[in-house]
């Protein structure tokens, strides 16, 4: 079931031209395979089918695909596609993909962003499957902002020194708002690595950590790069001098600069974040930090690793009707960015219930009220895991879901033979 869903922007804001013609082609199966079965122009992309087929007495109500084929004119700016999609979607424009929901899902609203540099013609593709249900199907764009100047981003990164591995506080200001951006690091007027994708709030603004790595030299200087996908707009940072782990020490007591963490602080200055939190009494909660503050460093534990070595974290979801799990489905490895962690396994769960996928199916995204509450691991490898809280389960399909995500999850590990789950003292395969 599809629908690429209508937006509806200000008078001053470009969108679709409502005269645009559509080439569209279909076919009898869902992979757009052959030759179509039907060729066509179209003057818009805005169906709703319910049951019935788009081309009765040619193209099935149910299995089948489509593509649609345009060509728009794009001013100088920043553009919004949406999409709202029942079964797979996948759009392309000006030969880069935005969107890709290609997989059998409950309606789905999907939004990607282009930057346009200069005024010009471009190809719009669609591309579409139904496996069975109601069929529907729309699309639109609209410009939502104008070109930002090159001049007006920034990037700017904090702390600005420490030792290989130092996790800094990274703040970039002028793009577009709602824009996906790639984040990277590397040395200074050097090539850089992407890292980590983010997406900018309403005010154009980028608020994220990224981890100075473990190999950079003593002496060294490296940047944080935040960049839209097409190039357009490029933010580097200010340089962080890289030190010898013997150097990076802190000065008691240390006043807390805009962007700090006590993870950071605790790493740069070569504590154990329990000491610094423990030496800092009046910490209310540790997540909040206000710049200003004074803070008691305690002396360094020169035996002990302060720092966490996870940055992010892998966890299973569900690919519908692509393998033998529950309804004929497939397990597929979903991995997300971090706060630096020593608990990587109690972290991945944490964020799979009640995690909501763009792209695959959670059959456990009803369980962010679920909390982790021990995991016990034997000298053998066997690891007890007990839950507390409320599982919903849509449906008979979503019981060996659940089981087979929560295994996998768990023993990707290497230190993970074998798992049981309990979800409030029973065992969770009693109940599911």
């Amino acid at each position: 079931v599809l629908a690429l869903v209508m937006v509806t922007g200000t008078a001053a804001q470009a969108q679709a031209d409502d005269t645009v013609t559509w080439s569209a082609n279909y076919w009898n199966n869902i992979n757009l395979n052959g030759i179509p079965a039907v060729e066509r122009s179209e003057t818009t992309l805005d169906y709703s089918w319910g049951f019935s087929s788009p081309v009765p007495g040619e193209i099935d109500a149910n299995n089948f695909s489509a593509e649609w084929a345009t060509r728009d004119y794009f001013e100088p700016g920043v553009y919004e596609f949406t999409t709202r999609s029942d079964d797979g979607i996948r759009v392309w424009v000006g030969g880069s993909q935005l969107i890709d929901n290609w997989d059998r899902h409950a309606v789905e609203t999907d939004t990607a962003y282009m930057t346009v540099q200069s005024g010009q013609l471009m190809d719009i593709r669609v591309e579409y499957f139904e496996a069975t249900g109601v069929a529907t199907a729309s699309i639109d764009w609209q410009r939502v902002n104008d070109l930002p100047e090159s001049d007006t981003v920034s990037a700017t990164i904090n702390p600005t020194s420490g030792a290989p591995g130092t996790v800094v506080a990274l703040t970039a200001t002028g793009f577009p708002a709602n824009i996906g951006v790639e984040i990277g690091v590397g040395r200074v007027a050097s090539e850089y690595d992407i890292v980590a994708l983010g997406t900018t709030n309403d005010g154009g603004i980028l608020n994220t950590t990224v981890q100075i790595p473990e190999f950079a030299g003593t002496g060294e200087e490296w940047v944080a790069v935040v960049v839209t996908g097409d190039n357009a707009l490029q933010a580097v940072s200010n340089a962080f001098a890289v030190t010898s782990p013997d150097e990076a020490t802190c000065e008691s007591p240390y006043t807390v600069q805009a962007g700090d963490t006590l993870y950071n602080i605790a790493q740069r200055c070569r504590v154990l974040l329990d000491d610094l939190i423990a030496a800092n009494d009046f910490i209310l909660n540790p997540n909040l930090i206000l710049p200003g503050e004074e803070l008691v460093i305690p002396e360094p534990d020169e035996d002990a690793d302060p720092a966490p070595t996870f940055t992010s974290v892998s966890f299973y979801l569900i690919e519908l009707g692509a393998g033998d799990i529950g309804c004929g489905d497939a397990l597929v490895q979903e991995t997300v960015s971090v706060e630096p962690t020593a608990t990587p396994l109690t972290t991945a769960l944490n964020i799979l219930l009640g995690y909501e996928s763009e792209t695959y199916y959670n059959a456990l995204d009803e369980a962010d009220a679920v909390t982790v509450e021990e995991i016990a691991i034997s000298d053998e490898g066997e690891a007890t895991i007990a839950l507390e809280g409320d599982i919903n389960v849509a449906g008979i399909c979503d019981n060996p879901r659940i089981l087979a995500q929560l295994r996998e999850t768990a023993l990707q590990y290497t230190t993970i033979n074998s798992v049981s789950y309990t979800l409030n003292g029973t065992p969770l395969d009693e109940l599911y």
